[in-house]
């Protein structure tokens, strides 16, 4: 066996993996294929963020050309020191504290399926009887009812797709919403941040 392991086969026991006999050469091949030879340009970049930039990088900055003389070694140029992690910070109190927390209730039991069946059918008889009464005036008859448009199957059952909201979970989520407010959970969660 190398210094640098060997890839083995991952479909086997879960008492063969916690051997020693396998988990060693594995590891060591891990570690192996990890690209090392970034990690003196990530220091810059996280020295960088701290605020410490080589003296280097305001060489090339200040003189871009390489140049020897004195006087042509002063570019008018001038390194500015952005802040780029507090600006992110501050958006993250503001308006992206709110989005892990931003809970939505959605109903997952089975009945789901039959209470929307049931909204789509009595939504569709009442579709139907619109336009049995739309060809009845058409054809002369009074029924007493105005004409309504009916929209396209297709379209219509988008839309009331789109638009049906669950009883239970309209009920979930205004528990949820009073739960929040009786315990003033978004303020604990930025005390907690």
């Amino acid at each position: 066996m190398d210094d640098k392991g060997y890839y083995l086969d991952q479909r086997t026991s879960r008492s063969k993996k916690r051997n020693k006999d396998w988990y060693m050469p594995m590891t060591d091949y891990v570690i192996s294929q990890i690209d090392t030879s970034h990690i003196s340009e990530i220091n810059d970049r996280k020295a960088a963020v701290q605020g410490n930039i080589s003296d280097d990088y305001y060489k090339k900055v200040l003189n871009p050309f390489n140049a020897t003389d004195p006087k042509f070694t002063r570019h008018r140029a001038d390194m500015r020191n952005f802040d780029i992690m507090k600006d992110v910070i501050r958006r993250y109190m503001g308006e992206f504290s709110k989005q892990p927390f931003d809970f939505q209730v959605k109903a997952n039991d089975p009945e789901v399926i039959t209470r929307f069946n049931e909204a789509f059918n009595s939504a569709i008889a009442e579709q139907a009887v619109q336009l049995y009464i739309n060809q009845l005036n058409a054809a002369g008859v009074d029924t007493g009812q105005p004409n309504k448009e009916v929209p396209d199957f297709n379209v219509f059952f988008k839309e009331f797709k789109a638009s049906y909201v669950d009883d239970t979970a309209a009920q979930g989520q205004d528990l949820l919403e009073a739960v929040i407010d009786w315990t003033d959970s978004t303020l604990k969660y930025y005390k907690a941040f």
